[in-house]
This record gives C-alpha cells, sequence and structure tokens, in this order.
C-alpha cells in the first residue's frame, strides 16, 4: 500500500450547506403527486443552520421547478408548507430570511433578466451545429416559461401579493418582444381565474384591452400569427369565465389514475369489413360456360415413360443389341 491510498469517507469535506442540499435534492427526486404528504414532512424536517444554507435550499426547489414546469404547483404547495415551519434566519447585516424571500428574489432575478439569449453567442456555443444550437435555445424558452408558472403557483398559495403579479403584468403589456408576449398568455391563463376580482379587475380590464390592441398588430408581423392566436385563446378564455375549452393534463395521484374511467377502458381490437352473405345458386340457375374453341391437346408422353416391351426385362436366352442408339432384342 501506498502511503496516499484513496480511501472512501463518508461526507469527507463537506460543508453544512452541501450536505442540505444533498439531503434536500433527495427528497426533490422523489416528489411526485402521491406522496407529497409524507415529502414535504421529511423536508420540514431538515435542519437549516444559517441564511445561507436557507438561500441554498432555495435555489435548489427553483432549479428543480425550471427543470420541471409540469410539477410547478407542487414545488409551490412545497414551498408553502416548508415556509410556515422554517423560522426567518438573520443574515450577517442583520437583515431577516425567509424561503419566501429567497425564492422571490430568484424569480424576480429570472423574470427581469435579458441577458437570456445571451450564452447563445459565447465561446461554447460557436462550433455548435444548428440542431443543437435550436436544442438550446428550447432549453432557454423551457427555462422562461417556468419561471411564469412558478410565478402562478406562488400567487396560488398566496406566497405573492396581487400588487407584485399587476406588476408583472403590466411589464409584459409594454412590450412587443414575442417571448415577453407568450408570457404574457401563459400567465394569464395561470392566475387569471384569481385576479378577476375586485382587486385585480381593473388591472385585468386594462390588460385585455393592451391585449386585443396588440393581437391586431403582431398578427401582421412575420410569425406572428401564432401569437396572436394565443392572445386570442387568453381573450377568450376571460370571456368563458377561465374555463378551458380542453382540459389540460396535470400530475395525478394513483388513486385519481385508477378511478379515471380510461384507465379501466378496453381498447376494441379493429373491427374487420363486411362480407357479402353467401348466397347458394341453384343448378339451373347458374350461368352458362361459353364453349371453348381451340382448345389445346394434350401433350404426348414421350417414349422413354410409357410401359413398352422395350422397356421390359430380356428373356433367357436373348441378348441385348444398341442400333442407332435405340434398344432392340434378338436371340
Amino acid at each position: 500500500r501506498t502511503e496516499q491510498a484513496y480511501r472512501v469517507s463518508k461526507g469527507r469535506g463537506q460543508t453544512g450547506a452541501e450536505k442540505l442540499v444533498k439531503e434536500a435534492r433527495a427528497v426533490l427526486n422523489k416528489l411526485t403527486p402521491t406522496n407529497m404528504g409524507k415529502l414535504r414532512e421529511e423536508m420540514a424536517h431538515l435542519e437549516v443552520q444559517d441564511a445561507a444554507e436557507l438561500e441554498a435550499l432555495a435555489s435548489l426547489i427553483f432549479a428543480k421547478a425550471l427543470d420541471e414546469p409540469h410539477f410547478s404547483r407542487l414545488y409551490a404547495e412545497l414551498c408553502s408548507f416548508v415556509h410556515a415551519r422554517f423560522p426567518p434566519l438573520t443574515q450577517p447585516d442583520c437583515k431577516a430570511v425567509t424561503l419566501k424571500s429567497c425564492l422571490l428574489s430568484l424569480c424576480q432575478e429570472e423574470f427581469e433578466r435579458a441577458d437570456r439569449y445571451r450564452e447563445l453567442a459565447d465561446a461554447d456555443s460557436q462550433g455548435l451545429t444548428a440542431e443543437d444550437k435550436e436544442l438550446k435555445t428550447n432549453r432557454i424558452r423551457k427555462r422562461m416559461l417556468g419561471n411564469v408558472k412558478l410565478i402562478g403557483a406562488l400567487f396560488e398559495h398566496k406566497m405573492v401579493t396581487v400588487k407584485i403579479m399587476s406588476g408583472c403584468l403590466q411589464r409584459l403589456m409594454s412590450s412587443t418582444d414575442h417571448d415577453d408576449i407568450e408570457r404574457l398568455c401563459t400567465l394569464l391563463a395561470t392566475t387569471g381565474r384569481l385576479l378577476d376580482t375586485a382587486e385585480g379587475k381593473p388591472y385585468l380590464d386594462h390588460c385585455v384591452q393592451e391585449m386585443e390592441r396588440t393581437a391586431k398588430t403582431v398578427g401582421e408581423q412575420a410569425g406572428g400569427r401564432r401569437l396572436k392566436f394565443m392572445l386570442q385563446d387568453a381573450i377568450e378564455l376571460r370571456r368563458n369565465r377561465w374555463v378551458p375549452r380542453r382540459e389540460t393534463a396535470a400530475p395525478q395521484t394513483l388513486d385519481q389514475i385508477r378511478a379515471d374511467p380510461a384507465h379501466h377502458a378496453i381498447i376494441p381490437a379493429p373491427v374487420p369489413l363486411p362480407r357479402a352473405p353467401f348466397k347458394p345458386v341453384h343448378p339451373a340457375h347458374r350461368p352458362a360456360l361459353a364453349p371453348v374453341h381451340n382448345k389445346p391437346q394434350p401433350r404426348p408422353i414421350p417414349a422413354r415413360h410409357c410401359q413398352s416391351e422395350r422397356s421390359q426385362a430380356p428373356a433367357p436366352g436373348e441378348r441385348r443389341v444398341r442400333w442407332a442408339a435405340q434398344l432392340t432384342w434378338s436371340r
């Protein structure tokens, strides 16, 4: 053995924040609607010692929520539950920090980020193909829309106020960028039902008027028809009292999946085409066969295939003689 041999040691060289993030990631990786109650209790019992560990935990939850936007409501529910059980911690500058304040700071920073596409022009993206650049662009757009969905989910759990939400809508309405228009439609589809109250109705009325005006101008631009239809769908959604025309797929528990009639439905096999019923025909009513003229004659059978006297065995005392490639018998 050498003096500097490698030895496996559990938790060697890890700080308190790294241990906390490792335990929290193990919990978040198992998060589903079915085991939500159990996992949020495990998350609430994590030991957070200082503000740095709390910020690390908030950053982990925020990153997971952006990577899995279809679970944004689960992460918002988890944050609401854990925030009520984590006490405020104090930073070195004597400023109180909570899980809610850390999350809102991250959401605001991502929401106001104007250089989200700058990484497409860095040195790492110079040698990428067009397909790889498209994948990278889609990843950036997924993160952008995931942040908006998380803000809407936090608003549903009353972690975001109406004033903050109206400010987000006002910022998106004042922009003609295609990404901002898409974010506006996504945010309204998530929070429009909760904003349509006595307090938020004036902001919502003004928002709808601006969207109608934007839909007329953006439809004339190149590639703006998709955004025009998105704006029209958001306006129509409010007219229908926030009842969508089609139900959006959402994560379900195992009990909800088992209770769904489509889960127990039997997929029918393909039905064969119907056949005409068989009707027997009397011989007297059958059509007469047309006479066949110039019927081909059967081919003659070669002599070598016939049973003749030449194929019989010679009698005793006879001998075989070959004449002109023909067999004959003579005495």
